[in-house]
């Protein structure tokens, strides 16, 4: 049942990334050149420079290619002392907007000086209580039916390539940078071709398609999703929202072959201020000690793409409708639904490798749970999102660990934590 897409250029035995769709790619940073998708609302041109949290950014075809390859060797990680100027090249942004990349036009020296300094975001409540997989061991995940615009629906984000996001404010989100970055169109390609060959279609998607297709897209989000209902219309960079991911994350795509170092900048902010919907709720946030996460329970929510039948389920008409069979997120995955699945360990803790920036544990995870939260809390506590994941090694699942750099990134690229 591991089905996953692997990294394009990058060593595939020891790397798997939790997208249906999301595939960092070898390609370049711009994405202006793509053809846009259907959008939630009106394409508008794409501008020359967009201003965004009193920043300017750039649009990434504007900068010369050997400047863009300076950009993103300046963001590779070394091993020289971290000073402020090589952190600012590290998270200088790149920002999605209106299905154009755009690179932050200066490197952003505070926000370093700020996360060196020890400066976090500390915990953020939850807006209101709510309820509630690659699978180790026996499969404990189940099915959270829920009313969709009843909490927990209206935390989670549901986007049309396979991914999930997470409210943490009434206007900012929280995904992974690789559900953003080079992603492809699934019904066009197949949820888990990896060999970049145009001809699959939507007859032979799933884990045995054997061609795909060269369709990048820009994911559109919705919220509050249950099966075929949807909370909130889609909504997306190729119209309202703004989504911001650190340069280090496509040079660490481009140089490195380990999930530990693809983790530690799979982040994305998701600044939907522009966007018109109401929500019910959303996650708190908290930074976590070694000792706290090690002693936590935590609980990973997510719209897993294409789900194997859950242990003593088979033949069950509810999960399983056939014995054997695969069951999507929805009636027609990707596009016209999922459904909430759920699971819960005691067994995380820091990661093996980045340690300040990953956790890793044996939360059950699939494909199209990547982004989605790893959350301290239960029913009718406080639901604190302590990471967000990432994707997983032969023995463990890996989450990117939300820390002081993540949540002074997230500040720095949205409205959270201060949106109404």
């Amino acid at each position: 049942m591991r089905y996953f897409k692997k990294l394009v250029g990058v060593s595939s035995s020891i790397v798997a990334v939790l997208a249906v769709g999301g595939i960092p790619g070898c390609g370049n940073v711009s994405g202006g050149d793509s053809e846009p998708t259907a959008a939630d609302s009106e394409t508008v041109a794409a501008a020359e420079v967009i201003n965004s949290s009193g920043r300017a950014f750039v649009r990434a075809d504007l900068f010369d290619s050997a400047e863009r390859a300076r950009i993103l060797e300046e963001a590779a990680d070394d091993t020289q002392p971290l000073t402020a100027e090589k952190l600012a090249a590290q998270l200088r942004g790149q920002m999605l907007a209106n299905d154009t990349w755009y690179i932050e036009k200066e490197p952003p020296l505070e926000l370093a000086r700020k996360i060196l300094a020890g400066d976090a975001i500390q915990s953020t409540p939850e807006s209101t209580p709510q309820e509630g997989r690659r699978i180790i061991g026996a499969d404990n995940r189940t099915h959270t039916t829920v009313a969709y615009n009843l909490a927990p629906s209206t935390y989670l984000g549901f986007s049309q390539i396979g991914c999930t996001a997470n409210l943490i404010g009434t206007r900012s989100a929280v995904t992974a940078a690789h559900c953003v970055f080079e992603t492809r169109d699934p019904l066009t390609e197949g949820f888990y071709c990896d060999n970049g060959t145009v001809g699959s279609t939507a007859s032979t998607v799933g884990p045995n398609a054997t061609v795909c297709g060269s369709n990048r897209v820009y994911a559109r989000w919705r919220f509050g999703v249950e099966d075929t209902y949807g909370y909130t219309g889609w909504m997306g960079a190729s119209g309202c929202a703004k989504i911001t991911i650190p340069s280090s994350y496509i040079s660490a795509v481009h140089n490195s072959s380990s999930i530990y170092d693809l983790s530690r900048w799979d982040y994305a902010a998701v600044d939907l201020s522009a966007c018109s919907f109401s929500t019910l709720g959303h996650y708190g946030t908290s930074i976590l000690t070694d000792q706290q996460i090690l002693d936590a329970t935590v609980r990973d929510d997510g719209y897993p793409a294409r789900a194997t039948c859950p242990n003593n389920t088979v033949g069950n008409a509810t999960d399983c409708p056939a014995s054997g069979a695969f069951r999507y997120s929805g009636s027609s995955a990707p596009f016209t639904g999922a459904e909430i699945w759920t699971a819960s360990s005691s067994n995380v803790q820091k990661g093996s490798t980045n340690p300040t920036h990953t956790i890793e544990g044996d939360v059950d995870t699939s494909p199209g749970d990547s982004g989605s939260a790893l959350y301290t809390g239960g029913s009718g506590v406080n639901r604190q999102l302590i990471g967000t994941l990432t994707g997983h090694t032969s023995t463990t699942n890996v989450w990117h660990r939300w820390n002081t750099e993540t949540s002074n990134f997230i500040d720095a690229n949205s409205l959270f934590p201060s949106d109404p």
